[in-house]
């Protein structure tokens, strides 16, 4: 069998099994639940492969694989976490295809992004909230370090 029509059916047997997921679970870590059906659907060919006695080209079939994997995660990222096509869907969902500004700026940018991110922030112990203020914990100084010397050895100016 082809090593590239090998992954390429693993692959399809990976997005069938994570439309399953989201469509009859309550999933809350998204790329979690992605990362581990991607490992389980990898565990799954190789059985396949030994089982089945299939002569394929391993590292072709992981590499095939492995591309397809990444190029779906940042797809899915644009579509499940982008606040452009969050607005432009919000906009075309309206009447008259308009929003005031400032709605759209309490209501889609600081209420549903920046809020939500610095709870996601605090349960990963990165921040912590004290009344009005947001602390940096030393978990999450240790992080903007390394994220800093990223940005700087890579010239990166604006993120986010």
């Amino acid at each position: 069998m082809n090593s590239f029509i090998f992954a390429l059916i693993i692959f399809i047997i990976f997005i069938i099994t994570i439309i399953l997921f989201f469509r009859f679970y309550k999933i809350k870590k998204t790329m979690h639940c992605i990362v581990l059906v991607f490992f389980l659907t990898l565990i799954f060919s190789i059985v396949l492969i030994a089982v089945l006695k299939i002569k394929i080209d391993f590292m072709i079939f992981c590499c095939t694989y492995l591309f397809l994997f990444l190029l779906f995660t940042q797809l899915f990222s644009i579509f499940y976490k982008s606040i452009s096509l969050r607005i432009i869907q919000d906009l075309m969902l309206r009447k008259n295809g308009s929003a005031n500004f400032q709605w759209i700026y309490e209501e889609l940018i600081v209420k549903e992004s920046y809020r939500r991110r610095i709870l996601e922030l605090e349960s990963m112990g990165i921040v912590k909230i004290d009344g009005d203020n947001i602390l940096l914990t030393n978990h999450g100084y240790k992080i903007s370090q390394l994220l800093v010397a990223v940005q700087k050895k890579y010239n990166i100016i604006h993120s986010g």
